[in-house]
């Protein structure tokens, strides 16, 4: 067994590893002075606070927190181990693992997959992949169903298209007999199968296959096509999943895809010859899901790359269906997509293959905005020249609006509806508004991801710990400034914690009596406050104007948000009852709240 890594071979590997070409293979980094920034990988964010320092070979997200060096990376992206992140890196930077002669080898846990088990599958998908590849290129009828289908050679040989053989033993022959993979390394990779008697047969026979890849462009998967009639049979199968592959979390093409998306949106649409098909004629920024439904983890892994997308599925009702359900889900992730609606009997395959690109790229770009285009489907199964039907309409039309999370956005959709029905604006709003607390961004936290939970709420908890420091650090530092410390005109109120009100109350009377702060002597030796005051004494930062209201505009946004979070709960409590006057009373409240939460952030997103 394999010893321990030896030292001076860790601390090299780290030294001379380019962290910034690692770190890019996973999220786009973009210059920005000697740094490089981007959208952190590890939790949702709009605006990038993720930054690399290649000079100190470390990144820092200051949205979650997340820092480290490259190994850490490693680590947390692929949930590894140490050993299977220095194996890994190792790996990639094309260096052999040095260990130490004795001792025992580094232990992993228990939920964490080493680097050599997932390279074993890795390897074992690819060279399944070739073998289909020649297969298929070796092929009659197969290949001549895709070639009669327009796609280029040059476009079956990109996605690695295959064939695999009609035999229960085919691959399985050629992966352990020829290659050499254990039995259990095929069925950890999904590629066979065993039966009642303990036999072991191929998984795919005699379909079309289509490789699947991460978005780092590693094969973990396949899918299967059939090209011919075949009774019982599913038109598509896909892998299991397994210690690689996650269909809930992986987009097909999305690899090829991220490298458009500056300039271009990303297009969602429904299969794997959807996405072929539009490659094949040049459009290189469509992705498909892999035989499941679009889901929010889906929207959170399209958000680290982009919030421009189109989503183009097919013309018929499930199609339409499935547009209005995955626009809902990217809107929860506050992504708001075009939607394209193609012409009937249409999908995007057969679109591209009868019209021009001109054609298909005037199309995206007249693409509708998902709520529009939720409300013109609804528009289109109710008359409105019938008054009760119009009245339905408005209703249903502005549930829609409600679960806007925007503002803004709300107030066009909210005109929009006025002008479509010629309702009153006051009165569409009054209806609007009592269903926009109703929303899952709103009030149903318990749906969201616990893990995107915890991150939300650390990062707020360290936002505010921070800003109350460096408050009370101003105070102390200037405590005889009696013109700096008007400055601070705090409510006391809008602290959170005791200690910090036990501190900043001490620290007021100590002003008061026109004395410096001596925290030792003012806390008798409490260790909690001592300990709490010894921090805040030496922060390594010098507080100025600008950093105090700054600070304060944290406080101040974090108590608003409190109180109109109670403000919706209470709404939500009431619209059970009958009570429309104490609802009317507290919407107005909620309102009032969201002004003065927009007043205080003053333009700036502080929380």
């Amino acid at each position: 067994m394999k010893g321990y890594f030896k030292k001076d071979f860790i601390r090299r590997l780290v030294d001379d590893a380019d962290i910034v070409g690692i770190i890019n293979q996973y999220v786009p980094l973009q210059r920005s002075g000697t740094r490089y920034k981007a959208r952190c990988p590890f939790h949702t964010e709009k605006t990038p606070s993720f930054v690399v320092t290649p000079e100190m070979g470390r990144y820092h997200c200051f949205g979650c927190n997340a820092n480290g060096d490259v190994l850490d990376f490693l680590m947390e992206m692929n949930k590894l181990d140490f050993s299977g992140a220095v194996e890994l890196l190792a790996d990639m930077e094309g260096v052999n693992v040095q260990y130490e002669e004795n001792g025992n080898y580094t232990r992993r846990s228990e939920n964490t997959i080493s680097y050599n088990e997932k390279q074993e599958l890795y390897n074992c998908i690819k060279d399944s992949a070739n073998y289909y590849y020649k297969n298929l290129m070796k092929s009659g009828v197969p290949l001549k169903y895709l070639l009669d289908r327009g796609l280029k050679k040059e476009t079956i040989k990109k996605f690695g298209l295959g064939y695999s053989i009609n035999e229960f033993d085919n691959l399985y022959n050629y992966l352990v007999k020829e290659k050499k993979y254990s039995v259990n390394t095929l069925i950890k990779a999904g590629l066979v199968r065993t039966n009642d008697k303990g036999g072991v047969y191929d998984y795919f026979r005699d379909r079309i296959m289509f490789p699947i890849q991460d978005v780092n462009g590693k094969l973990i998967a396949f899918g299967g096509r059939i090209f011919k009639d075949v009774k019982n049979a599913p038109k598509y199968l896909n892998s299991p999943e397994t210690l690689v592959f996650k269909k809930n979390s992986t987009l097909y093409n999305l690899n090829n895809a991220r490298k458009e998306l500056s300039e271009k949106p990303l297009i969602l649409v429904e299969g794997y010859m959807d996405v072929i098909s539009l490659v094949n004629n040049g459009i290189n920024n469509a992705v498909a899901t892999l035989g499941t439904a679009f889901n929010i983890n889906h929207a959170k892994l399209i958000n680290r790359y982009t919030k421009n997308v189109v989503i183009m599925y097919d013309s018929d009702n499930a199609g339409l269906n499935a547009t209005i359900k995955a626009g809902e889900i990217l809107e929860s992730a506050n992504i708001y997509p075009k939607v394209v609606r193609l012409p009937k009997g249409d999908d995007p395959d057969s679109y591209i293959l009868n019209n021009s690109i001109e054609k298909f790229n005037n199309l995206v770009e007249n693409g509708v905005d998902s709520i529009e285009f939720r409300i013109k489907l609804l528009e289109d199964n109710h008359n409105l020249l019938d008054n009760w039907e119009k009245v339905d309409f408005i209703k249903k039309a502005c549930v829609i609006i409600g679960k806007v999370d925007d503002d803004v956005r709300k107030e066009f959709y909210i005109k929009y509806l006025h002008e479509r029905t010629k309702a009153e604006i006051s009165t569409i709003e009054k209806e609007v508004n009592t269903n926009s607390f109703i929303t899952p961004n709103h009030l149903e936290d318990g749906k969201k991801d616990d893990k995107e939970q915890n991150i939300r709420k650390n990062q707020i908890k360290q936002k505010i710990i921070s800003a109350q420091e460096m408050i009370l650090k101003y105070m102390i530092d200037n405590a005889l400034d009696i013109d700096k410390i008007k400055e601070v005109n705090l409510d006391e109120d809008i602290l959170v914690g005791d200690d910090y009100k036990k501190i900043y109350e001490k620290i007021v009377s100590c002003i008061n009596l026109g004395k410096k702060v001596d925290f030792i002597e003012l806390f008798d030796y409490n260790d909690t406050l001592a300990t709490t005051m010894s921090r805040i004494v030496s922060l390594d930062q010098n507080i100025d104007s600008d950093d105090l209201n700054q600070a304060k505009k944290t406080l101040m946004v974090n108590n608003i948000n409190k109180k109109i979070t109670k403000v919706k709960l209470a709404i939500r409590d009431i619209q059970e009852s009958e009570d429309k006057e104490m609802l009317d009373v507290l919407i107005a409240e909620f309102y009032k709240l969201k002004s003065e939460l927009l007043k205080a952030k003053n333009g700036g997103t502080l929380i």
